[in-house]
């Protein structure tokens, strides 16, 4: 079986310091003490970010939050996820069609928080 940490890298790729990466981190580094999150990690290479979870309603010890760059509609797509798996099948919520700017403000609703 594998550890916790071998799974994420093999999931989301290593760390990307791509424009994507820096945009998003941007947005939610002032809110990541709130929610009891981070390290932030690029998710899929370049295709968005994410960060274990640990404060919120419901949240369980292997929630992760996916922020998802769509290109082709230049928004984001954003999941409350087990292990940051990103299937939408799986995950325990998500928001589609989120702008940025409004990250903090559906990651707040998904986890109760304000």
């Amino acid at each position: 079986m594998k550890d916790i940490k071998t799974y994420i890298l093999e999931t989301q790729g290593e760390h990307d310091k791509s424009k994507v990466y820096d945009d998003l981190y941007a947005d939610v580094e002032p809110y990541l003490n709130i929610w009891g999150a981070g390290p932030v990690y690029g998710w899929k290479g370049d295709k968005g970010i994410c960060f274990q979870v640990t404060k919120g309603k419901g949240i369980d010890k292997n929630d992760w939050i996916i922020i998802a760059y769509n290109k082709q509609y230049d928004d984001l797509t954003i999941m409350l996820s087990p292990y940051g798996e990103g299937d939408p099948k799986t995950a325990k919520q998500i928001q589609n069609m989120v702008y940025a700017g409004q990250e903090s403000i559906v990651i707040n609703q998904m986890l109760g928080l304000k």
